[in-house]
């Protein structure tokens, strides 16, 4: 369930359910960015809005994220069930969400999740692949290097600003 993996809860509605997955409902959840730059009722389920030139149905509310990080409050989302959106083929790019069981599992998981992609997407042996995978230990490790950058930066910055200092000081 995406709701449980992203830990995205709608309040208002109710969630995208495997009935409208499996018929390809026009049907999605907004957040109440989507909401008030729309200008909707505080509660929007049941109204509709036209999604790249498709009518689709508001069946509930999301929760904002737990965990907000830099401007994601203010982004814009509507989710909408994967099979619409591959049925109409508007979006050219998808981001899937997987969990595995536990951190240890997770390049089992990964090792699955690509064998099943190329076969999905039917990329030959020895052929580079047509999508990307990355793991939230990918993501640490990256975060953890620009961070360090980051510190480097502000180390030098704050050094030479101690020497123009300690020199301006000294020739008073």
């Amino acid at each position: 369930e995406w709701h449980e993996v992203e830990r995205r809860y709608v309040s208002v509605g109710r969630p995208l359910t495997v009935l409208d997955t499996a018929q390809r409902r026009p049907v999605c959840l907004i957040n109440q960015t989507v909401r008030d730059k729309l200008e909707m009722d505080r509660d929007p389920v049941g109204q509709y809005i036209e999604v790249d030139g498709n009518r689709m149905l508001v069946v509930g509310l999301l929760d904002p994220p737990p965990m907000i990080i830099g401007n994601m409050a203010e982004q814009r989302e509507v989710v909408v069930p994967f099979t619409f959106s591959v049925a109409r083929d508007r979006w050219p790019w998808y981001t899937v969400v997987a969990a595995s069981k536990g951190p240890q599992l997770s390049e089992d998981a990964k090792s699955e999740i690509e064998f099943y992609l190329r076969q999905v997407r039917r990329v030959k042996p020895g052929t580079p692949d047509t999508f990307e995978i990355s793991t939230a230990q990918q993501q640490i490790a990256e975060f953890t290097e620009m961070a360090s950058i980051v510190t480097l930066i502000a180390t030098g910055i704050v050094g030479i600003s101690l020497l123009v200092g300690g020199v301006g000081i000294m020739n008073i």
